[in-house]
């Protein structure tokens, strides 16, 4: 790489990107999200490589040609051809120290959840998912996948909890102003909308 400064200009990003791609069509056919798996890369870490919106590091881009069997000065400079030796398909060791692995999913009381699901879908005021979710110290959407038909009970309820809320508020909020309607009238000032709505707000 060094004696071929003398000669070859620095690749542009766009390159670089060029040849991310390239591996990626050779060694996976084409597939990003398999590409990343198999050097054990984010997806969008990748994706940014391949689509130049990112820099990739040094040591990353020496690895993957190491890997793939091709020298970094025709990864950068050239239409490289990877060798079908280095079609590799599954134990490739971490390019970086920068990937932590997922946890194992808790273990959980289906029954006890349950008992729990229930006791929300009775308690007064209704409850959102959202805070039965957060009562219960877990997703909402884990939820929803072990228990969609509590949690959809649990929704719905809470909907027309704040539905009959809405039109209780509503229904005394043209109470309110028909009174104040009223009272003008009787004071034998015309009742505009403008003048009501100023007199029940300084009210309220």
């Amino acid at each position: 790489m060094i004696a071929s400064s003398c000669y070859l200009q620095s690749p542009s990003r766009e390159r670089i990107a060029e040849g991310v791609s390239r591996c990626i069509d050779q060694v996976t056919e084409g597939t990003m999200n398999r590409f990343a798996c198999l050097i054990n890369k984010r997806k969008n870490t990748v994706w940014g490589w391949q689509h130049g919106e990112t820099k990739i590091p040094m040591n990353d881009l020496l690895r993957i040609c190491h890997l793939v069997g091709v020298s970094l000065v025709d990864f950068l400079h050239t239409d490289f051809v990877v060798p079908e030796k280095a079609k590799w398909i599954l134990a490739i060791p971490p390019i970086s120290r920068g990937i932590t692995k997922r946890p194992p999913p808790r273990p959980f009381d289906r029954e006890e959840i349950d008992r729990l699901l229930g006791l929300a879908l009775e308690e007064s005021p209704p409850l959102s998912m959202k805070a039965v979710a957060s009562r219960l110290n877990t997703n909402k959407r884990f939820l929803y996948k072990h228990f969609s038909y509590l949690c959809k009970a649990i929704s719905a309820r809470h909907a027309n909890y704040k539905k009959a809320c809405y039109k209780q508020v509503r229904k005394q909020l043209e109470k309110d102003m028909k009174q104040v309607a009223n009272t003008l009238q009787a004071d034998g000032i015309y009742p505009s909308r403008r003048r009501v709505a100023l007199i029940s707000r300084s009210v309220e």
